[in-house]
């Protein structure tokens, strides 16, 4: 029998840096599948995820786990599924000392060795643009057809898939989105780990001018969002004044005693395009009367590095 082994993962976005943490104070919230599919026979060690700061504990209120399936105050879900075939619905809850949350999960349970198992075909990572219509069916062979779930991870926003397996939407959040993606008939189960990239084209959010003051050093970070990792450079023929660069991570560095203004073409430039505009650098006649104070907006720049 095949062992289960899923590990609790969230994508990176532009909301988060990294692999899921709790936030501290953060309302208890539960996210768990609907649905669980399992055979009768398989091993299972599946961690359950829920937000919150303390972690908090886990227990069932209401049903009961299929036979030889037990869930640990910690959210581990393990054992070794006896049960027969069917259905069996339980409500998880999760809570700390400042909040809970329950959740009702569907446990289907189909006999092991009957039929013709799924077997998933889709493997490779799937790329697309934010904003943009997007559509892929993913594949698996198998008797009876197998229907397909979300089994851990997370779809970017406006991206559902459906039970016959067609990933599709709109999606509205740039960054990579790792998820398990379940194939199940009443033969076995099948699952992969699956990746959709969102890129999005740069957007700079640099205006106005910006003031350079005369013979100090500067390090003025420029901004732009964007996915995935964005390189910093000039356009054309266009030039800083002596002394400062622009560095491929996109700050303008280095130290000039070229007053007045100049007006130079930056670009940014992704897998997904590149975005050019201008911008204009007024270099004070000494160092007092620009005070390296800027005009400009200037965000601490965003990066979506994976």
């Amino acid at each position: 029998m095949a062992l289960l082994n899923s590990k609790a993962w969230f994508p990176k976005t532009e909301h988060n840096a990294g692999n899921w943490a709790p936030i501290l104070g953060a309302s208890v919230v539960i996210n768990v599948p609907d649905t669980l599919y399992f055979e009768t026979g398989e091993g299972v060690s599946l961690q359950l995820l829920a937000s919150g700061e303390p972690a908090p504990t886990w227990s069932i209120p209401t049903g009961t786990l299929p036979t030889g399936l037990t869930l640990t105050s910690g959210g581990l879900l393990s054992g070794t599924v006896t049960a027969a075939p069917g259905s069996f619905t339980v409500t998880f809850q999760a809570a700390n000392a400042s909040s809970s949350d329950g959740k009702q999960v569907v446990f289907t349970i189909v006999a092991a060795n009957s039929g013709a198992p799924p077997t998933l075909v889709s493997t490779e990572d799937m790329i697309t643009l934010i904003n943009s219509n997007f559509s892929k069916q993913l594949v698996a062979t198998g008797n009876p057809i197998p229907t397909w779930s979300v089994l851990s991870g997370t779809l970017p926003i406006g991206v559902t898939l459906s039970s016959s397996g067609l990933l599709s939407g709109t999606p509205a959040e740039q960054g990579r989105f790792i998820f398990t993606a379940r194939a199940v008939n009443s033969a076995g189960i099948a699952s992969r780990q699956l990746a959709l990239e969102v890129h999005q084209v740069p957007v700079i959010l640099v205006s106005g001018i910006v003031n350079i003051p005369n013979g100090i050093a500067i390090d003025v970070p420029l901004s732009a969002v964007g996915y995935p990792a964005i390189t910093w450079g000039l356009a054309g023929t266009s030039a800083l004044p002596a002394g400062l660069f622009l560095s491929s991570s996109g700050s303008i560095i280095g130290s000039t005693n070229e007053a007045g203004i100049k007006v130079v073409q930056i670009s940014a430039v992704n897998q997904a395009g590149v975005t050019t505009q201008q911008i204009t650098l007024n270099v004070a006649l000494d160092d007092t009367s620009g005070g390296g104070s800027t005009n400009t907006t200037v965000a601490t720049s965003f990066f979506a590095i994976f």
